[in-house]
């Protein structure tokens, strides 16, 4: 079950009315990510990633193949490992 941005449960179809009604909070996104670099931490991607998608940024997509002949996840992880979750902007 996927998060709403409210912190509720979307459901097993997608996101809900107000998910996919609501803007992305890059205000947000940002303040976590000076927090956490003031504190002298850093980021890897797929922690920017999953940061990225709880303000509303990045959606998750679970995949069964390619998307198609420039697919980034493709190139990162080989074609063999299908399905899989991409994230997409949502903006």
């Amino acid at each position: 079950m996927k998060k709403c941005f409210d912190g509720g449960n979307c459901g097993e179809g997608g996101y809900c009315d107000k998910c996919l009604n609501t803007k992305p909070d890059f205000e947000g996104f940002m303040d976590e990510v000076l927090e956490h670099v003031f504190d002298g931490g850093g980021f890897d991607g797929v922690e920017l990633q999953e940061l990225a998608s709880t303000f509303g940024i990045l959606k998750t997509v679970e995949m069964q193949n390619p998307c198609g002949e420039a697919c980034n996840c493709e190139a990162l992880v080989g074609a063999d490992s299908f399905p899989l979750t991409c994230y997409r902007k949502t903006y």
